[in-house]
């Protein structure tokens, strides 16, 4: 837990922490030497360095050349048959992002040159999750989520598993309860941050403890709430995410002793928070 929370406090101040100049990341080969920075400045009449920027360039080469172009998720790619046209092409639709000029078709005056925008984006993400109220004290798990995005708005199905924890009664009585949980998200992206909605259902699983005749037994788990994130770019499709999440118990399972006794009823409200890595890949043009 002590690794998970650095990780998330880090991931959080990155992301948190304003921006005091711009980060142009140019990643291109031998064969496309770039001056891209220098174009854009020139095209701008001033300094990056006035100017809030967060974009990463990666330019590869094959039947021709091709450059991604990712500005917080906004993924443009141009492709051209030579490098100083790609290069030029990339700086007018740079200039273009730091003039917030709105998103539409670009004119880049070359016949040859081809503009797209990928319409969906998908990612997976693998994280590490701690919280409480989901199973008795602290709880522990990891969660696998599948992620569609289009423009700002996205929407994830995910999947966690909550390893058991004890609850006793009077000290000699007590279950084990563990988690299996299903939730859907939809939300939209503030970048760095996201906001969204949650809707989760599972199945509590119980084993008694201490008990002359322990039985093993299941409970539904149905909760909605909230939560809201952040992400930083580690590499050019991953990213260290770390979240903070709120649910409200809408079925209140209990798990209790023959003479009605309750050992553990579920809180009405529960809190998690996450750290991981998202993996992005893109719909083909």
């Amino acid at each position: 837990m002590g690794v998970l929370a650095k990780l998330c406090s880090f991931a959080i101040a990155l992301a948190a922490a304003p921006a005091a100049a711009s980060q142009l990341i140019v990643r291109a080969p031998a064969s496309c030497p770039s001056d891209l920075r220098a174009r854009v400045e020139q095209r701008l009449g001033e300094s990056l360095d006035s100017v809030i920027l967060d974009i990463a360039v990666d330019i590869e080469e094959g039947d021709g050349f091709v450059a991604r172009i990712d500005a917080h998720r906004d993924i443009r790619t141009l492709s051209a048959p030579h490098c100083d046209e790609l290069v030029e092409a990339v700086a007018v639709v740079i200039v273009r992002i730091a003039q917030e000029v709105p998103r539409g078709s670009v004119e880049l005056g070359a016949p040859r040159l081809a503009v797209a925008e990928r319409p969906w984006r998908f990612a997976a993400r693998v994280s590490a999750s701690g919280g409480v109220g989901v199973v008795p004290d602290v709880a522990t798990g990891g969660e696998l989520a599948l992620i569609a995005r289009r423009r700002v708005w996205f929407g994830e199905l995910a999947s966690t598993l909550w390893a058991p924890r004890g609850a006793q009664l009077n000290g000699v009585a007590g279950v084990d309860v563990g988690l299996v949980a299903f939730a859907a998200r939809a939300g939209r992206e503030l970048a760095p941050a996201r906001i969204w909605l949650v809707g989760e259902g599972g199945v509590l699983r119980g084993t008694g403890v201490g008990l002359a005749n322990a039985m093993t037994g299941s409970a539904p788990w149905i909760a909605a709430g909230a939560g809201t994130g952040v992400s930083w770019r580690i590499a050019p499709r991953v990213e260290l995410v770390g979240s903070l999440e709120a649910l409200v118990a809408l079925e209140r399972s209990r798990f209790s002793l023959g003479s009605g006794d309750v050992i553990y009823m579920v809180p009405p409200v529960s809190a998690r928070v996450t750290c991981g890595f998202e993996f992005t890949w893109e719909e083909p043009l």
